[in-house]
């Protein structure tokens, strides 16, 4: 195979695709300090009041590239560092840690959310955007991803279509969406349309240890049971859950707090409370 038809899957090579595709679209990114180490790379040096680099005279002497952290480097759709070049490889070091770029396509943050499609928030319904327009391009990994995607939307597709149209509703209701009157087409679009989105979300509410307890909390809030008094949830006018949905499922789960747990089931669940003290 000739070298270039496979250059780009050599190790040594760091690819950048833009989201947006071939749109000549120009990146000009500064170099960005180690979110671990708060330092800029060895390779990148400060500069004093007239310009020049802050180095010592052993890095002076020594040859190496170094670059100026007032100095943005050019990133386009397809640009490639070889890291076998020493300027290449320097200014990759540079730049690798922007918020700009993400690691994969398909990359998320420290809260699962992508860091370049972002999320919906299930309260307030906003989008919040991802931050990053580049990312690293494996073409073997690319592919791989890809497939294993579509498997979890096909997954995630089939949860959906083989699910009952109330608990349907129930899972668009976790999704922050109220669809109990609407054509059950519609209903089912929007769920197709989010797997398509985000399989992971949709197999996660279906397989979720907490799914359950998450739809009573809703239908707790929805039917004003619990509610919101100074942004925190409330339970019979004096009990705290959280200050969110997440927070107060947390709490809803601890077992110190079995009683009130109880006490909210059975005013959202009447007849299930009923039931199942007939039972005993």
């Amino acid at each position: 195979m000739p070298k270039e038809m496979n250059q780009y899957d050599e190790s040594r090579k760091i690819m950048l695709r833009s989201v947006y595709g071939k749109t000549e679209q120009k990146y000009w990114i500064h170099p960005v300090k180690d979110p671990k180490t708060k330092r800029y790379p060895n390779c990148v040096k400060e500069v004093d009041d007239r310009g020049n680099l802050i180095m010592t005279d052993a890095e002076r002497n020594s040859g190496k590239v170094f670059l100026s952290a007032d100095d943005p480097i050019l990133v386009q759709d397809g640009k490639i560092f070889d890291l076998d070049k020493e300027v290449d490889a320097a200014e990759w070091e540079a730049i690798k840690n922007s918020f700009l770029i993400a690691p994969d396509r398909y990359a998320t943050d420290d809260q699962g959310h992508s860091m370049i499609d972002g999320y919906v928030d299930t309260v307030t319904h906003m989008p919040h955007y991802g931050l990053a327009e580049l990312y690293v391009y494996k073409p073997g990994v690319a592919a791989k991803n890809k497939v294993t995607r579509k498997k979890l939307v096909n997954t995630a597709y089939n949860y959906i279509l083989e699910d009952s149209l109330e608990h349907q509703v129930q899972i668009a209701r976790l999704l922050g969406k109220h669809m109990e009157h609407v054509h059950h087409s519609d209903l089912e679009n929007y769920l197709l349309e989010t797997a398509e989105r985000d399989p992971q979300k949709i197999i996660d509410l279906y397989r979720g240890n907490d799914t359950e307890l998450r739809i009573m909390f809703y239908e707790a809030v929805d039917k004003k049971i619990i509610e919101v008094k100074d942004g925190i949830y409330t339970y019979d006018g004096s009990v705290n859950l959280g200050g969110t949905d997440d927070s107060s499922i947390t709490w809803l789960k601890d077992g110190k707090n079995k009683k009130w747990l109880d006490r909210i089931t059975a005013e959202v669940y009447p007849d299930l409370a009923k039931k199942n003290k007939s039972d005993k």
